[in-house]
């Protein structure tokens, strides 16, 4: 193993789970790492410039496809060498008098993807996202409502199913939302997406909601607002542990999922897919995913009829 990498990697990702990101990138980074033995325990700056070739990149990821019990689609694809770049970027470059050919710019493009489906010799399927049905959504909705609103990492994950149910956030914006962002007083949460910040106004039934966990809520210095049982602060996979236990044997069900319910509620109210984005922070690809799942659900030809004769009118 190259050590010199090893602790650069692990450098890279403490610092992106401090700023709440890349939560899903470390088994991306070990893949990395692993593969890189070809080259021994060169140092950083020879490794990245004499070394590495765009396709050591093709066969990294590869590797990490074919070893990985979840990865076995584009995303997983995707997700690699988000990763990679990320590293590049935000630690090697940073360094100094490194210029690696097959990094610079980025690698997560399509040529790049289609090298590496001719490596795995595959084509890889892209998944289509699809919110839960309204049977699930009251299921789950009697679900929270029946957590004892005394324990407040439970009471909390009914407050935060329900802000994705009816709001649509990906849930890293609901995970690394600050206690100082939630005023229970006049109902606004500042929602902090990568492009934008946003004031909004929630739905009067969360109010008292909010206002009781905080009541309740055994750490109230807290920097963040959601917490686990030991007062730190939520991961992805924690965040709605309860909830996900009670529903184990139901498929489909996962904070996407359930956050993509809310986004098929903001496409039926009207929004816009640039509002949706900027509101929510999913990117266009599962939104119009989501927007499809709404037509197959409906008589598309008389909801466009009896639009456009709206607009006449």
């Amino acid at each position: 193993m190259n050590q010199f990498l090893s602790i650069a990697l692990k450098t890279h990702f403490e610092s992106l789970k401090v700023g709440g990101k890349g939560e899903n990138y470390w088994q991306c980074y070990q893949a990395f790492l692993k593969y890189c033995d070809i080259y021994g325990d060169c140092d950083l700056k020879d490794l990245f410039n004499n070394k590495l070739l765009r396709q050591d990149i093709v066969c990294a990821c590869a590797s990490y496809y074919n070893s990985s019990a979840k990865a076995h689609r584009k995303e997983a694809v995707n997700r690699f060498l988000s990763a990679i770049d990320l590293f590049y970027k935000n630690y090697i470059k940073k360094m100094g008098g490194i210029e690696c050919s097959a990094l610079e710019g980025g690698c997560r493009n399509n040529e790049m993807i289609e090298d590496i489906e001719k490596c795995l010799n595959t084509k890889l399927k892209q998944e289509i996202y699809c919110p839960i049905d309204d049977k699930i959504e009251i299921e789950i909705i009697k679900i929270c409502n029946n957590l004892k609103k005394s324990d407040f990492y439970k009471f909390g994950q009914k407050i935060l199913c329900n802000l994705l149910l009816k709001y649509g956030f990906k849930l890293n914006l609901l995970v690394n939302l600050k206690k100082a962002d939630v005023n229970d007083i006049d109902g606004i949460i500042t929602i902090r997406n990568k492009d934008s910040v946003i004031n909004l106004s929630v739905d009067k039934s969360m109010v008292s909601d909010i206002r009781q966990y905080n009541m309740v809520h055994r750490y109230p210095n807290r920097e963040y607002f959601f917490l686990n049982t030991k007062g730190k602060k939520i991961t992805s996979s924690s965040a709605l542990a309860t909830i996900q236990e009670k529903l184990e044997e139901v498929n489909n069900i996962n904070t996407t999922t359930l956050a993509l319910k809310g986004v098929s509620k903001l496409i039926q109210k009207g929004l816009t897919l640039s509002e949706i984005k900027y509101l929510t922070g999913f990117e266009t690809k599962k939104i119009e995913d989501v927007s499809r799942w709404l037509m197959n659900q409906e008589d598309v030809e008389s909801v466009i009829n009896n639009k456009l004769n709206l607009i006449d009118i």
